[in-house]
């Protein structure tokens, strides 16, 4: 292996420990937290990426860990998110902190099931919000609804420039 090989395997290495070492809710998605909220809606519309936002409880009960392990541990999944989506998460039972605000500015409620949201750079939904469990089927078939809806708004907008 040459030098560089090495360094990109020990780096894929180290990405996976990282992403191991999150809390279960969370599976092994890079997550962009709250305190980057305004941020992630900046990414959104310089990269032309919709916004995947994941509210829920850390630690969280069962339905919470559920979805950490069987649907946010799918690596397929996992890298369909990153690469064309902004992953967002809210934390839902916190105490204060930009968390808490967003929750409330984005009318979730704290300390109740998990909930995904599809987003534009605008803060507006692209399908309704859902809430409670996911399983994978279900998330991929939304994440599918989802994107086509957000890639018409996009050609749209190509079209009309």
């Amino acid at each position: 292996m040459t030098e560089e090989e090495l360094k990109a395997e020990h780096e894929e290495r180290e990405d996976m420990r990282q992403r191991k070492e999150q809390d279960i809710e969370l599976g092994l998605v890079k997550w962009m937290r709250g305190s980057k909220f305004e941020y992630a809606f900046s990414i959104s519309a310089e990269r032309r990426k919709p916004v995947f936002m994941l509210v829920i409880d850390i630690p969280g009960g069962e339905k919470c860990r559920w979805m950490g392990k069987m649907v946010f541990s799918d690596m397929e999944l996992v890298r369909e998110l990153e690469s064309e989506f902004v992953p967002l998460l809210i934390q839902n039972n916190t105490a204060g902190g930009p968390d808490k605000k967003i929750v409330a500015k984005m009318g979730e409620k704290q300390w109740a099931e998990p909930v995904i949201r599809f987003l534009d750079p605008d803060e507006k939904d692209l399908i309704p919000r859902v809430t409670g469990y996911f399983s994978k089927a279900a998330t991929k078939m939304r994440i599918r609804k989802a994107l086509k809806i957000w890639e018409d708004r996009m050609e749209e907008k190509d079209n009309k420039l």
